[in-house]
């Protein structure tokens, strides 16, 4: 049931990044646990995040992946075959749209508000049926809106619109869905094409890792990333590179984009993450490897996380894309984050910066560099985190790290990554 394992670990991850209570409740080495892949000799934490998941994960993921059933009953039917696996997979984002409606705000009409706090989360799980009739027409309009958006790509085949279109119909009784996206203009596929071919020809080269254009996966990661990249242009978002194609690549063979560009003699040090100001304190992560884990860190900061834009989002995000040769080491954030801030505020404090001086800004961007590097990161990615206490000083850093963004309004990037 691949709609209940990812809502698993969507739900871990947003309870264990985002909940005071639920860090309070379990501990910061649960919460750290909670949100990625790492497997580690860690009794301690595993058990408290097994209880985590009892208490609230479970049921939680229970509930919002059943909505995946619910659209699966107006799927089109009477289509070709090779268009099956396509069809199929329409309704596995419904669930992740009744978590993102279930984990906002509570709103007037009785819904949202669900993990704000254990008492309203307790409440929830108590009875879940009881809340399923305010969620379903949230799902199916959303499945509805699936299918009038992706109506447009089989418009040359009557058979397929007729099909798209009697369920359409059924599901009217939810509501009216959300207008489909535009289609992109010629220019604009000239346009992604050329992010695209600039992002195959720039990739790192042999002997370092395999060639971005030699990858195994590249015609199908090329075209969820064309798909992506257009989706961005039409939605008014302007994209600065193709560097999503790695996370697609990862996606089309997750074993393959992971080797996609594994360094052989070139790893960068992360000594610091979560407060950059003490650069010689040891967190853990002696090393991560290089270009893939740094391209996808971008992706999930820029991309991903939803942050709104600031100063220190651009720094980061700098950072990430600006090459090896033009990146300073971790422990020298500080550093640069103070020789940035005087030059782009000539003194002052930069347009767009939430700090209000440099030191506190390079413990900002060290803690958005962490997220989005976690965010990311799986096992294999690891090239030391062996020691057993090393997972839970970086879960500290962790905890600090989220604290450290909450208290600038910047949300965390681990819930949907």
């Amino acid at each position: 049931m691949n709609e209940f394992r990812d809502e698993m670990k969507s739900w871990a991850g947003l309870l264990g990044g985002t909940s005071d209570w639920v860090r309070s409740t379990y501990g910061a080495l649960a919460s750290f646990l909670a949100g990625t892949n790492t497997a580690i000799d860690e009794p301690t934490g595993w058990l408290a995040f097994s209880r985590l998941c009892a208490d609230y994960v479970d049921p939680l993921a229970r509930f919002s992946a059943q909505f995946a059933e619910a659209a699966h009953r107006y799927r089109p039917r009477g289509i070709p075959n090779q268009l099956g696996n396509s069809v199929k997979s329409y309704e596995l984002a419904v669930p992740r749209t009744v978590r993102t409606v279930m984990a906002a705000p509570a709103e007037a009409t009785g819904v949202g508000g669900v993990v704000d706090t254990a008492t309203t989360a307790e409440g929830f799980i108590g009875d879940p049926n009881a809340h399923r009739d305010r969620y379903l027409p949230i799902a199916l309009r959303r499945y509805a809106s699936i299918l009038l958006d992706k109506r447009v790509e089989f418009e040359s085949d009557e058979s397929v619109v007729a099909a798209f279109d009697a369920r359409l119909a059924e599901l009217a009784v939810y509501g009216d869905p959300d207008e489909p996206r535009r289609k992109p203009t010629e220019s604009e596929f000239r346009r992604v094409d050329r992010l695209l071919a600039t992002q195959l020809r720039d990739a790192p080269r042999p002997p370092y890792t395999r060639r971005l254009r030699d990858h195994p996966n590249l015609a199908a990661g090329y075209q969820r990333a064309r798909k992506v990249l257009l989706r961005q242009i039409i939605d008014g978002i302007e994209p600065r590179d193709a560097s999503v194609i790695y996370l697609k690549l990862k996606g089309v063979g997750q074993d393959d984009a992971r080797s996609l560009s594994r360094l052989t003699g070139h790893e960068i040090g992360v000594p610091e993450f979560f407060d950059a100001a003490v650069a010689a304190r040891e967190t853990g992560y002696a090393a991560v490897e290089g270009a893939d884990i740094v391209a996808r860190a971008a992706v999930a900061l820029r991309e991903l996380a939803g942050w709104q834009p600031s100063w220190e989002v651009e720094f980061a995000y700098e950072w990430l894309t600006g090459g090896a040769s033009a990146r300073p080491p971790f422990e020298e954030i500080r550093a640069a984050v103070t020789r940035a801030w005087q030059l782009g505020g000539r003194g002052a404090r930069p347009p767009g910066a939430l700090a209000v001086e440099p030191a506190n800004a390079a413990g900002l961007v060290g803690a958005m560099l962490l997220m989005a590097v976690s965010a990311v990161t799986e096992t294999d990615d690891l090239a030391e985190l062996s020691d057993p206490g090393a997972v839970g000083r970086v879960a500290v850093r962790f905890d600090e790290a989220a604290a450290l963004l909450a208290h600038y309004g910047v949300d965390d990037a681990r819930g949907e990554l």
